[in-house]
C-alpha cells in the first residue's frame, strides 16, 4: 500500500513541478500531454472514454478502450504503480536539465524564502481521491462474489454493492482531477493558518465518504 500510494503520485508531482515553472505539457512530435494520469482522467471526464483493466504478464494494466497511447502498470508484488506513454513512440523522457533544473530550483527556493506554502487542501483531496477509488474497487471486489451466493438477495446485493463500489471510484476520480486541475498547489497561509481554517475540510476530503 505503501509503494503504490507514493508511485502512484510521482507524475502529478512531475506535472505541478513542471506546470509551475511554465511546462506544463510536454510536447510529443505533433500532441502534448499533461501526464499519463491526468490525461486517463481528462479522457474518461470528458471524451467519455470508458476505461478497462486486466492481467498482462502479472501486471494489473489500466487503459482507455481501444487506445494505447497512456497505460497504467500496477505490480502486485512490489505494489508499484507505472505510467507509460506510446504516444508516437514516445517512452519518457528526462524532465529536469538545463534551464528547466535552474526554474525548478527557484520553485523549490520561493517555498523556503518567499512565504509561498504547500495548499494541504491539494493534498487532503488527493490522499482522499486514492482512499475513495480503493475502498471502491473494494466494494465492487466484494459484491461481485455475492452474485452467485443465496440468489435472489445475493444478485440484488451484489448488484447493488456494484453500483454503490462504481460511483466511489467515479468520486475518487472527480476529487482527482478537482484537485490537480481545480485547486491551487501554492498558498500564501502559513500551515498553522491553514490548520487552524481548514481542519475540517481536510478530514471530509481525506476520508473514504
Amino acid at each position: 500500500m505503501f509503494n503504490y500510494f507514493y508511485s502512484s503520485f510521482i507524475s502529478l508531482i512531475e506535472y505541478a513541478v513542471m506546470d509551475n515553472i511554465g511546462y506544463g505539457q510536454i510536447n510529443t512530435f505533433d500532441i502534448s500531454v499533461n501526464s499519463v494520469m491526468l490525461d486517463l482522467i481528462y479522457d474518461y471526464y470528458y471524451n467519455n472514454a470508458s476505461l478497462e483493466s486486466f492481467i498482462q504478464n502479472d501486471y494489473l494494466i489500466i487503459k482507455a478502450i481501444g487506445n494505447d497511447d497512456n497505460i497504467l502498470a500496477f505490480d502486485p508484488e512490489t505494489g508499484i504503480m507505472r505510467d507509460i506513454n506510446t504516444v508516437n513512440g514516445y517512452c519518457g523522457a528526462y524532465c529536469f536539465h538545463d534551464q528547466i533544473t535552474s526554474q525548478s530550483y527557484e520553485l523549490g527556493e520561493n517555498f523556503l524564502e518567499k512565504e509561498v506554502y504547500l495548499n494541504i487542501n491539494l493534498v487532503s483531496k488527493l490522499i482522499g481521491s486514492v482512499v475513495k477509488a480503493y475502498t471502491g474497487v473494494e466494494a465492487i471486489k466484494i459484491s461481485t462474489l455475492l452474485l452467485g451466493v443465496a440468489p435472489p438477495f445475493g444478485t440484488i446485493f451484489g448488484v447493488a454493492g456494484i453500483i454503490v463500489g462504481s460511483t466511489q471510484v467515479g468520486r475518487g476520480f472527480y476529487q482527482w482531477y478537482d484537485a490537480v486541475f481545480n485547486t491551487p498547489w501554492t498558498t500564501s497561509r502559513s500551515y498553522e493558518e491553514q490548520l487552524n481554517e481548514d481542519w475540517n475540510e481536510w478530514f471530509r476530503n481525506a476520508g473514504p465518504f
